[in-house]
């Protein structure tokens, strides 16, 4: 009998045949370290922007669905001037402005649909 240690087969290193379960074996690795401040402000900046945009969206999109209860001989000019309200400000930054913008859009709609449903568009 042999009391030699058992011989690991060459293609293996060492490490992988020392007894221990797969996931104990496996090397810990080092977490990244946590986001700085200006990181996570910049990601929630980021969002900002992200949800401002979703709304300004939104807002056109709702325009057009009421454009399309216009009447016929209104309803392209009505298209058209929406998108330039929208081309106008699409160079806006200022975040305070596109609020505004949005909110006067909101109004402005709301009264657009208030008109349409007094002359009986649906």
């Amino acid at each position: 009998a042999d009391s030699s240690p058992p011989r690991r087969p060459p293609s293996l290193p060492p490490s992988e045949h020392d007894g221990r379960p797969p996931l104990l074996r496996a090397p810990f690795r080092q977490l990244p370290p946590a986001p700085s401040s200006t990181a996570v402000m910049a990601l929630s900046l980021d969002l900002q922007d992200f949800i401002i945009r979703a709304r300004v969206l939104k807002l056109y999109r709702q325009a057009l669905r009421t454009a399309r209860r216009a009447p016929g001989h209104a309803r392209a000019e009505l298209r058209q001037t929406i998108r330039q309200e929208m081309e106008n400000n699409r160079n806006c930054s200022d975040k305070q402005r596109i609020r505004f913008l949005i909110s006067q859009g909101l109004e402005r709609l709301k009264g657009l649909n208030e008109m349409l449903d007094m002359q009986g568009h649906c």
